[in-house]
């Protein structure tokens, strides 16, 4: 667990053995309620395990998903969808006129 309401010094708080949810807890716990009740955000991945620990024992805070995460789905959401193209778009291109599209409209010499 890391304090990071200060960017230009960081600091660890709590650490713990394990991805799960005891670990998660173990270190919220080090914190007094009156402590997690002042919280207003945590910074988490998506795992399931810390996002319940944090609903849990800092009601007064929402989670942030870390910005890795969200490109990572965000990547994973555009390839996708890249993929259901048809096949034949995914290939060579033809080479040939633009129909209904002047010379002038594409910037390309005659």
């Amino acid at each position: 667990m890391t304090d990071l309401s200060d960017p230009h010094k960081p600091r660890i708080l709590a650490v713990a053995p394990g991805r799960d949810e005891a670990a998660g807890r173990q270190c919220l716990e080090k914190l007094s309620a009156s402590q997690r009740e002042q919280v207003q955000t945590y910074r988490v991945d998506m795992g399931a395990a810390y996002n319940k620990v944090g609903k849990e024992l800092l009601p007064n805070a929402k989670a942030v998903i870390d910005r890795f995460h969200v490109a990572k789905k965000f990547g994973e959401a555009v390839d996708a969808e890249r993929k259901k193209n048809h096949a034949g778009l995914q290939g060579e291109t033809d080479q040939g006129r633009a129909e209904g599209v002047s010379r002038f409209d594409v910037g390309v010499s005659a």
